[in-house]
């Protein structure tokens, strides 16, 4: 039985199972609705508060949205929480809403989405999506856990005209991959059809890979290592740089400087100004090469500094502060090189000029030059006193030597500063030329003064006692 209060215009139904006003059932202290609510309040309270006063620790309160539908399908949105406000023209706009779509209605493989919508540039957008375990931005099929798509470059997101995820905060910033012990983490950057780079940091090895191309650039080990090209066993110290280039055989090393501009383009470009490189395609070595731009001098300097005074001792074992030494394999160790082997050339361009060989000699690439517009002897003699500093005997005979350092210089026996003071400088080829013209001046001399001693001789004891003096002495004339 069913009995009807009329409160002005409101009129109340009541029955056993209710009181309802206009639509309104008041059931148990619970209120059911047929038609749609408004609630309007004229401040900024809250417009309606869900309140639980339950104790236990399990969910509430609860705000249910449910669509009860009678043909459910995939794709059907079974909610939405709009956010709406008036535009400067009065009209209402919805700005953002929160809504579920029902992927999959199949029973017992159920799939859902939440979606995350906005309006930009009045167009609304999705902007992120939620699946099982995937969280889709600017998408609506995420394919990682984590998936971020910028739809338009130059859109409100990049005003830039680039693409970016940024992460900022006041203080400090951590973002943490984790995966078990055994597995790798990275971070991969694609394009549609390749894996076009990637970071990956493997738990089991401790080693941080820079791929690119589909090969790794560039390895950190977790021992301290840097190597390059996938080299997994650098032979160098925690702290050490490995440079592998596989087979290539271009400089592995080079250095630039935008000041430089030598134009030697034919060869490497032209703000290069130094390079390390195979000096064998397939059997190794070093080359290193220095490029410079109108310079007259110092293209290439090595210079060693250290504390203390260098050793002094002149010896097979003795070693200075600069050393070069050369090798051969011995096993596989090394040992000295063969005899007469060449240890050190200097070359102008393709032409050897100078040879340092196993044996400690010296050899040289150089024309004859003759002095015979001198006397050799006194231009050696010049060379002692006008530049000894200590321990030169003086001979009578100094007194007779005609040539001064000018006249050494003047030679290119020895040089000259930039002023065209002759210095100490010794040309030690042009020594070794000279000595060798003294000793045959002298040598002519000597035969000169056989020959005279001989003619004497035959005018004072006749030709056969000046013959049998000769003998004695073991001189034979040349004529």
């Amino acid at each position: 039985m069913t009995s009807t209060i009329k409160v002005d215009t409101i009129s109340e139904n009541t029955s056993a199972n209710g009181v309802a006003i206009d639509g309104v059932t008041l059931k148990d202290g619970g209120i059911a609705a047929t038609l749609a609510s408004t609630i309007t309040v004229a401040d900024n309270s809250d417009t309606l508060s869900l309140i639980s006063t339950d104790a236990d620790a399990l969910v509430g309160p609860v705000l249910r949205l449910f669509r009860n539908s009678a043909s459910p399908a995939d794709d059907d949105v079974a909610g939405s929480i709009v956010f709406s406000g008036e535009d400067d023209a009065g009209n209402e706009t919805d700005y953002a809403s929160i809504k579920v779509i029902t992927e999959d209605v199949t029973n017992s493989t159920e799939d859902g989405r939440l979606s995350f919508n906005i309006i930009d540039g009045g167009n609304a957008r999705e902007v992120m999506s939620i699946f099982d375990n995937f969280v889709g931005i600017g998408t609506i099929a995420p394919e990682q856990l984590l998936h971020v798509h910028a739809n338009d470059s130059g859109s409100s997101y990049s005003a830039d005209g680039a693409d970016r995820f940024i992460l900022e905060n006041n203080d400090s910033l951590r973002i943490d991959i984790r995966t078990p012990a055994n597995a790798t983490a990275g971070i991969m950057f694609s394009d549609t059809t390749r894996n076009a780079g990637s970071i990956n940091f493997g738990h089991s090895t401790d080693n941080m890979t820079f791929n690119t191309g589909g090969g790794t650039s560039f390895t950190l080990i977790g021992a301290g290592q840097l190597s390059t090209k996938g080299e997994a066993a650098p032979d160098v110290s925690a702290g050490g740089l490995c440079l592998q280039q596989g087979a290539n055989d271009t400089p592995i090393l080079t250095f630039k400087s935008s000041d430089v501009a030598h134009g030697m383009t034919g060869i490497l470009e032209t703000d290069t100004y130094a390079t390390f490189q195979k000096q064998s395609a397939t059997l190794g070595g070093l080359q290193i090469r220095a490029f410079a731009e109108g310079n007259a001098s110092e293209r290439l300097v090595i210079n060693c500094q250290g504390d203390g005074n260098i050793t002094t001792t002149k010896s097979a074992s003795g070693k200075g502060a600069m050393v070069l030494g050369v090798n051969n394999k011995n096993g596989t160790s090394n040992g000295a090189v063969n005899s007469d082997a060449n240890l050190l050339t200097i070359a102008n361009y393709t032409n050897t000029r100078f040879i340092f060989d196993a044996e400690g000699t010296f050899h040289s690439d150089v024309g004859t030059a003759t002095y015979d517009e001198y006397d050799d002897a006194q231009l050696v003699r010049a060379m002692d006193l006008s530049t000894s500093t200590k321990g030169l005997i003086a001979s009578k005979f100094d007194d007779f030597v005609k040539y001064n350092h000018e006249d050494l210089a003047n030679a290119k026996i020895v040089g000259r500063e930039e002023d065209g003071t002759p210095n100490s400088m010794v040309n030690w080829t042009a020594m070794s030329q000279l000595h060798n013209g003294a000793i045959w001046q002298q040598y002519e001399k000597t035969q000169r003064l056989t020959n005279a001693m001989y003619e004497l001789a035959k005018a004072a004891v006749g030709e056969d006692k000046a013959n049998e003096i000769l003998e004695q002495n073991e001189i034979k004339l040349l004529n």
